[in-house]
């Protein structure tokens, strides 16, 4: 680092900022913009910022999803910056408590959180100083939240699929003639199984099945490249393997996706494409249709639906929290509890105790 000091302190003009940018990664920007002992030219360090930027959309880690999301918040923000004539990348933390005061009033306190997320992104990946590390900016998010929660805005999980009412889907579909009821009930009974993501449902090819097992290759919290694995119950299995027959879905060689697209004339359409996640979410949608028609004042099923209804069961069941963490492959023990928040038990168990 003395080196990399003594060889770029003294730029007082943009030279070949690609190799500077390759010499200076971000983490050495921040070192060196942290060090008051360095002076570097602001523009030079505009160019690096701005390279390491474009580095790190190119080849960021994110999902097709995340990357998305970030942009789109990212692009706010830097719109907000431009129609009140402040920089956006370095931000100030004054800018970023305005703007978060400002989306406080019209959004929810899941997208503050996601504003917060996309700037204090985007100035690590720069090598610029955090702003979002500011304890002013700390401060304003948790009285917002506060604010926010006790006028009652609470996040809001999916409605819960629980299995008496796939008991009800699978009375409806497992021998009807539609290809696509079909299909949509294999895919919410392996999602409720499994406690499956959209994304996990939807990578799910024949190759990663054996039996009763299902390989998950990448995960949301598994980045290891060692996959996970499924096991399907018994009655999954059947219903799975049932809708694998009637598509029939063994007959392609190729190893295309499990769970794709049926035509008018009830056939597979043997896609190498997935299927979006819209179209997922589409699919819980007509479930929900299906099991309550004419309910407009409960929330739809969405990808979520099956994760937080087997999570609830597993938990009304008595099943330890680390099973449920385990077969839902949550790191951590938060989301189980925020999932059976939305379940009330029957029995309070404090009934055995307060009695006269």
């Amino acid at each position: 680092m003395n080196e990399l000091i003594q060889q770029n302190t003294g730029l007082t003009s943009p030279a070949d900022v690609d190799s500077m940018a390759e010499a200076i990664r971000p983490e050495q920007l921040q070192e060196l913009l942290n060090d008051p002992r360095v002076q570097l030219n602001q523009d030079i360090v505009r160019e690096l910022a701005r390279k390491h930027v474009d580095e790190f959309i190119e080849t960021t880690g994110l999902r097709a999803t995340s990357r998305a999301r970030l942009l789109s918040l990212w692009g706010q923000f830097v719109n907000y910056c431009i129609s009140i004539n402040i920089e956006s990348l370095p931000a100030s933390y004054q800018s970023v408590v305005s703007y978060v005061q400002l989306r406080a009033e019209a959004l929810h306190r899941n997208t503050l959180a996601g504003d917060v997320w996309a700037i204090s992104t985007m100035h690590d990946a720069a090598g610029l100083k955090n702003p979002t590390k500011d304890r002013s900016v700390k401060d304003i998010v948790k009285r917002l939240n506060d604010e926010k929660a006790a006028n009652s805005e609470w996040i809001q999980q999916a409605t819960p699929l629980r299995f008496d009412d796939i008991k009800k889907l699978i009375g409806l579909w497992r021998q009807s003639d539609r290809l696509i009821e079909r299909r949509d009930l294999a895919l919410v009974v392996v999602a409720y199984t499994g406690l499956l993501r959209s994304n996990e449902v939807r990578n799910i090819k024949l190759s990663h099945l054996n039996k009763r097992h299902i390989t998950i290759p990448i995960t949301k919290t598994n980045h290891s490249g060692v996959p996970d694995h499924v096991q399907l119950t018994e009655l999954a299995y059947e219903i799975f393997e049932e809708y694998i027959d009637k598509a029939k879905i063994r007959r392609f060689a190729d190893d295309g996706y499990i769970f794709t697209a049926v035509s008018h004339n009830n056939q597979l359409i043997r896609a190498r494409r997935k299927m979006s996640s819209s179209a997922i979410d589409i699919i819980y949608k007509r479930v929900f249709d299906t099991l309550h028609p004419g309910i407009n004042d409960v929330r739809a099923y969405s990808t979520h639906s099956c994760r937080v209804g087997s999570a609830q069961d597993l938990w009304q069941g008595g099943v330890q929290i680390e099973t449920i963490m385990k077969l839902g492959r949550w790191s951590s023990g938060e989301m189980v509890y925020r999932y059976s928040r939305g379940h009330t038990t029957e029995v309070n168990p404090l009934d055995s105790i307060m009695t006269l």
